[in-house]
């Protein structure tokens, strides 16, 4: 793993969903998910 050059562009990839949102899409599968966490 490299170091990262510049903290403040460093954008982290999650490997799966968070708890909170994982039970949202259960409780709302009719609804657009990707819209679910707002992209900064």
């Amino acid at each position: 793993m490299t170091p990262v050059a510049d903290v403040n562009a460093f954008v982290p990839r999650y490997l799966r969903l968070t708890k909170a949102e994982a039970d949202w899409r259960k409780q709302h599968p009719e609804e657009d998910s990707s819209d679910y966490v707002e992209k900064v």
